[in-house]
């Protein structure tokens, strides 16, 4: 609900321009570490129920049973965007980046992630982190070009973007990893278990920590600047 509201505030409060500051940093701050933290337990859970049911029923049961949560979730966050977006006409005001329909979409990722083994969850991740810059500001540059980009751009940032899909879809695989080395623990329920569970975790959690601290010196953005950016435009950028 929290997430819900802080996309909504900006219709129904207006702030002097000191508060306005104020409120944007501590919004941006939950924006980031609340829909993560969101995404990452819903991507957890999906993780636990394929170890869980795995041989146990038909991979077409769970399948479709974590398709048809995802397409409810999308389609509830569908029509978040109607009532959000009065002024966008048909069939653009359907289409959107919230909380809900990037929910829905990182079930999807997290059972085909499943499907990889985990170095390949962890390079996908992180392939994902580092390329998204780059490829967002190709986006904006390039989606007046033509049609093709134009409908990419539609499609990765939607006309009114509260979330991002990119770099946040890389949480799907890495929940998808860490869900695994719970799941095992908890299934073999000894202490030999949470060790190498434990020692896992904190392996792979170093590694993405290494990366995270090396991202800023890494640019792979390409000319966007103040002089051919809208920020209102692209929050997330």
């Amino acid at each position: 609900m929290i997430i819900l509201i802080s996309n909504l505030i900006n219709y129904w409060l207006v702030f002097g321009d000191e508060i306005k500051d104020i409120f944007g940093f501590i919004i941006t701050i939950l924006e980031i570490i609340g829909p993560s933290l969101y995404i990452f337990v819903g991507s957890l859970s999906i993780s636990f129920t394929l170890n869980k049911k795995m041989g146990t029923y038909p991979e077409k049961m769970y399948r479709n049973k974590i398709l048809k949560q995802a397409l409810f979730l999308i389609l509830l966050g569908i029509f978040y965007n109607i009532i959000l977006n009065p002024n966008f006409l048909f069939p653009k005001n359907l289409w959107g980046w919230n909380i809900l329909v990037f929910l829905g979409f990182s079930q999807i990722l997290c059972y085909l992630a499943f499907k990889l083994v985990r170095w390949a969850r962890l390079v996908i991740g992180l392939s994902v982190i580092f390329l998204s810059p780059g490829f967002r500001e190709l986006l904006f540059l390039a989606k007046d070009t033509n049609l093709i980009m134009e409908v990419i751009h539609f499609v990765i940032v939607s006309p009114y973007p509260n979330y991002s899909l990119l770099p946040f879809a890389s949480i799907s695989f890495f929940s998808a990893v860490f869900g695994e080395f719970i799941f095992e623990s908890i299934a073999l329920n000894s202490n030999k278990a949470d060790l190498h569970s434990t020692q896992s975790i904190i392996k792979y959690s170093l590694v993405l920590l290494i990366f995270g601290l090396l991202l800023p010196f890494i640019d792979i953005g390409l000319v966007v600047g103040a002089d051919n950016f809208n920020p209102s435009m692209y929050p997330f950028l």
